[in-house]
């Protein structure tokens, strides 16, 4: 069987409903106009800063902010100068301005904490916030479509928030696979009076592509906070919601199911749900420190396959041919002192999969996290070539390593 068909199984079946994803929630809440107080200033020298009150700014107001700012270099983002071909917002970092809003008092992070992050895995942790910038989108601003790269290992997605400014245009779009949402603020606040406030807010994991459709009227402005997960030794504990214990039970009881129906010697593959830097040092990636860090359902996967008893771990996957590939502890590294070399020295740390080694890809290998590792290949004319492999999680049965006929203790010791 190709590694990328999916077992006919009803197993599987259950465990990929049971684990379609929550990419993203969304909602509108009221808020006291006070804390809708921007102050900002354009020069870091000025020594008083201006004031407006985004829930009653006049034309005149934002027009004064955006002629502020629309000077500065920075002004259009760090790709202004590489990329003319289209009406970018205005950016401004956390430096810029200061706006007294407090997400704490929203109940937009309770929200958050139960669609996209609660898993019995994440029991003890909890949501941390970082403002991030303040962007200004006036007629005819627009945002292609980017996904968020993850400043750290603990980062999961974005949260923005959508000031109630009346403005025509400028919704959010956003992508997953095939799958497509229309995030309508405009429509949500017109409902926002300037005495009694209300805005429009959207969460959604970092592999999420997003993109914010041209302005056609009015001025959008909205504040971007990064979300991370806290250190479990450091947060509060929170509750774990019904939901989420209903859905590792589910899981956990399908993946049963599906190992009871296996021999001893089989593999269960997981394509990790999320985006993951891999972070590099000295002793190189560090590849088994992500299961530290695994997020919402690949957590939940994590978990479910411990509290079975399976031997689980984070492996890059390195496939070859439509039914073989390579499993390894660690991203491939080209030997210290061998500049020509063949692509099968690479693998010789690897455990190989092919027919020999049955294997059920239980989630699809989505690619989300790659590593690429770049070497002279000696076979084809020293031309440069590279290696390129994806991030998963592999679980078996606990097994003596008299079991394994290739390499079990190099490949479970890190």
């Amino acid at each position: 069987m190709s590694y990328h068909e999916k077992e006919d199984h009803p197993a599987v079946d259950r465990i990929r409903a049971t684990l379609e994803l929550e990419s993203f929630t969304s909602g509108t809440c009221c808020v006291n106009k006070n804390s809708l107080s921007l102050y900002y200033r354009s020069n870091q020298t000025d020594k008083k800063a201006d004031v407006l009150n985004l829930a009653h700014a006049t034309p005149d107001e934002l027009e004064s902010l955006i002629s502020a700012f629309a000077a500065l270099p920075s002004g259009r983002g760090s790709q202004a100068g590489k990329d003319e071909s289209y009406h970018k917002p205005l950016e401004l970092d956390v430096a810029q301005f200061s706006i007294p809003f407090d997400l704490s008092e929203t109940g937009i992070l309770n929200k958050i904490q139960h669609d996209l992050v609660d898993t019995r895995d994440t029991l003890r942790s909890s949501i941390r916030t970082e403002l991030c910038k303040l962007e200004i989108y006036d007629k005819g601003s627009l945002s292609k479509a980017q996904e968020v790269t993850p400043t750290d290992t603990t980062m999961f997605g974005s949260l923005v928030i959508i000031l109630p400014i009346m403005h025509e245009g400028g919704n959010l779009l956003l992508f997953e696979g095939v799958e497509q949402w229309d995030f309508d603020a405009p429509s949500i606040l017109q409902k926002s009076t300037p005495d009694a406030p209300s805005i429009a807010w959207v969460a959604f994991h970092s592999n999420v592509s997003h993109e914010v459709l041209p302005i056609t009227s009015g001025v959008r402005v909205t504040l971007t906070f990064n979300l991370y997960l806290k250190d479990i030794d450091n947060a509060k504990e929170t509750i774990l919601s019904s939901d989420a214990n209903m859905k590792f039970a589910a899981l956990t009881d399908s993946l049963e199911e599906l190992v009871d129906a296996h021999d001893d010697e089989h593999l269960f593959a997981f394509g990790l749900a999320h985006l993951y830097p891999i972070v590099k040092d000295q002793a190189g990636y560090r590849i088994q420190e992500l299961k530290q860090h695994l997020k919402g359902n690949d957590a939940l996967v994590f978990a479910a396959c411990r509290e079975l008893g399976l031997d689980v771990s984070v492996k890059v996957w390195y496939p070859e041919y439509e039914d073989s590939g390579y499993l390894s502890a660690e991203v491939c590294k080209v030997p210290s002192g061998s500049e020509l070399l063949e692509r099968p020295v690479l693998y010789e740390r690897m455990y190989r999969i092919d027919e020999d080694v049955p294997t059920t890809w239980v989630t699809p290998d989505t690619r989300n996290t790659t590593a690429r590792t770049q070497y002279v290949d000696y076979e084809h004319s020293n031309v440069v070539s590279g290696l390129y492999g994806s991030v998963c999680i592999i679980a078996c049965r606990r097994l003596p390593a008299s079991a394994w006929r290739r390499n079990r203790q190099d490949f479970y010791r890190y």
